[in-house]
């Protein structure tokens, strides 16, 4: 046995969060290992072979946390006082974008409304979330190979805006699904409200806020994020709240509208 591939130890999980992965005890692939965030580091523990660890970063330097962060395949995040998209931003998105949005079941009309785009220079298509008609976040998807040196996503913060949420609103829904991303946020938005938390993490200020406004609130996060919806779903019944969970084999944008309405309703 030995140590969990470095990553593994992601920089952007909150403080608290454990996420399961597979480790090498199994050649089964099931996700035994679970890598919990420390403000110190991480914490590792697998429940096959009981083996455990620490990645511990207390002991050092800034500089040193900045390489190790660095050298791990995350995405990276910046943070602009008045966020502008990049100045290459175009609507015309090239034949490699169409494809990745048309595979999600994304329209040209979804294409334009939720004024998706595509910067040439990062290579990446353009996912601007507004508020009101401030642009107050924008996410960057590469259309190239993914690897160390171009991650998959690239976030772009307004300063001292953590608390930032994508939602498409369905007129003839009083429920509300609460997703990871935007292309999934939209393609759930087709049968029921949806918002997207732009990470793995549901804040509980999020969940408190939809009960005061939607009849029923449906967990769906990508499929191995099953369990962990599993305890905020009892957790949030606790206090008498309408909170269910969607389970999938797949995330839900590569779901069609009857599949969605069959997946959340049963029906």
């Amino acid at each position: 046995m030995g140590k969990p591939p470095e990553k593994y130890f992601d920089p952007t999980a909150t403080v608290g969060e454990g996420r399961r992965y597979p480790h090498d005890c199994s050649n089964k692939g099931d996700k035994s290992l679970i890598v919990t965030r420390t403000r110190k580091g991480w914490v590792w523990y697998c429940h096959r072979c009981q083996e455990s660890g620490i990645r511990d970063l207390s002991g050092k330097s800034p500089a040193e946390r900045i390489a190790f962060i660095k050298s791990l395949d995350v995405k990276p995040e910046k943070s602009m006082q008045d966020i502008r998209l990049p100045l290459d931003y175009t609507r015309e998105i090239p034949p490699e974008g169409l494809v990745y949005l048309y595979k999600r079941g994304l329209s040209d009309a979804d294409i334009k409304v939720c004024h998706i785009g595509f910067s040439p220079k990062y290579q990446r298509i353009i996912f601007p979330v507004y508020e009101g008609r401030k642009l107050i976040f924008y996410q960057g998807r590469t259309i190239n190979e993914v690897t160390k040196g171009n991650p998959k996503y690239m976030n772009v913060y307004q300063v001292g805006r953590r608390d930032v949420f994508f939602y498409v609103n369905c007129l003839s829904s009083e429920d509300i699904a609460v997703v990871e991303d935007i292309v999934s946020a939209i393609r759930v938005g087709k049968v029921l409200n949806a918002v997207a938390v732009l990470s793995t993490h549901i804040p509980e200020s999020l969940v408190l806020s939809l009960d005061n406004k939607y009849e029923h609130i449906y967990l769906w996060l990508d499929p191995d994020k099953f369990q962990k919806c599993v305890k905020l779903m009892h957790r949030y019944r606790f206090f008498d709240m309408n909170v269910d969970v969607v389970r999938s084999g797949h995330d839900p944008k590569f779901y069609s509208n009857d599949e969605i309405r069959r997946l959340v309703y049963g029906i």
